[in-house]
């Protein structure tokens, strides 16, 4: 376990969306440490780049986290598009997620 947390360096703010009689708004739930690489642009069948909202991988311990949260990380804000925990390694999870613009 040592041997994750110290790849765990980036701190991102965890926010949940909170209905509420008139209208809802997004509340802060707590911060989740991850280790965060940007993903590569695909390519597009004729060779060119496809434009899309950049990307990011991040690992991180298991937690409330799922595709109905979104994250902040320096100013920027985040939709979790996937969260998938492996068996072979339960003591982390694979987040995708993509910067809303």
């Amino acid at each position: 376990m040592t041997e994750l947390t110290g790849r765990l360096r980036t701190r991102l703010g965890v926010e949940r969306w909170r209905d509420l009689d008139e209208g809802g708004l997004w509340t802060a739930d707590g911060e989740l440490w991850a280790e965060m690489a940007a993903m590569p642009e695909r390519t597009a069948p004729d060779g060119g780049a496809e434009r899309r909202r950049p990307r990011f991988r991040l690992i991180a311990r298991p937690g409330a986290i799922d595709e109905t949260c979104r994250l902040i990380w320096a100013g920027r804000t985040l939709s979790v598009l996937t969260v998938r925990a492996d068996p072979v390694t339960p003591d982390r999870i694979e987040i995708l997620a993509e910067e809303r613009q």
